[in-house]
C-alpha cells in the first residue's frame, strides 16, 4: 500500500478505461516550457508507457523511454 500526496492510502493502481495522455512537468514555472528554454524536461504518460522529452535548441526532443 502506498500513500497519495493527500495522505490517503492507495491500495491499487489507477487503470484508465479509455485512451490516456498526461503531461507531467518537473517545474512549476510553466512559462519556461512555452518559451522552450533549453534543458527543460517533461514526462508524457500514455497507455503505451512513459516517455521523457527535453528541450534542445528551442525544440522538443525525445530524451528516453522510461519503461
Amino acid at each position: 500500500m502506498t500513500r497519495s500526496k493527500t495522505g490517503k492510502p492507495v491500495d491499487s493502481p489507477l487503470i484508465p478505461k479509455g485512451p490516456l495522455k498526461a503531461l507531467i512537468l518537473y517545474d512549476d514555472d510553466y512559462k519556461q516550457y512555452y518559451d522552450r528554454r533549453s534543458g527543460k524536461r517533461l514526462l508524457e504518460v500514455t497507455n503505451q508507457g512513459i516517455t521523457e522529452y527535453v528541450i534542445q535548441n528551442g525544440r522538443w526532443k525525445l530524451y528516453r523511454q522510461v519503461n
